[in-house]
């Protein structure tokens, strides 16, 4: 039985000023499990107010080390939901002994809207991996 573990980051852009408000949402999770093996992960990215996603990939920063990653980048063509109020993203791993340490990850995404245009917004979660106690 599988528990869900995670952490919501909420970032803004580089290239946003400080005084505006985050483009996208960004939660990530990944499932608790009980011993090694593979782990599944999940990631969502939301935009905020009247804003759209075009577009968004999520690559894997850094893996734990006790961890082989399945892949490392996750395209938007890939996405289990893609539509211009969110994306989502499956990710797997394969844990080789019990372990407790954080997966960072770098979300990119192109966020429209009608009196702004479009603009890019790059966000890094990060979420817990825990296998075993």
């Amino acid at each position: 039985m599988a528990a869900l573990l995670g952490l919501a980051v909420v970032a803004p852009a580089a290239s946003v000023a400080a005084d505006e408000p985050p483009l996208v949402t960004v939660s990530a999770q990944c499932d608790r499990a009980s011993e090694p093996g593979r782990v599944r992960c999940g990631v969502e990215v939301r935009p905020t107010k009247d804003e759209k996603i075009a577009w968004a990939d999520v690559s894997v920063v850094k893996v734990p080390a006790l961890c082989t990653l399945l892949r490392g980048r996750t395209g938007p063509l890939e996405a289990t939901a893609r539509e211009a109020s969110g994306y989502r993203f499956a990710l797997a791993l394969v844990a080789r002994s019990t372990q407790k340490s954080e997966l960072e990850l770098r979300v990119r995404a192109v966020v429209c809207s009608d009196n702004k245009g479009c603009r890019t917004v790059t966000v890094s979660p990060t979420t817990d991996v825990v296998v075993g106690n």
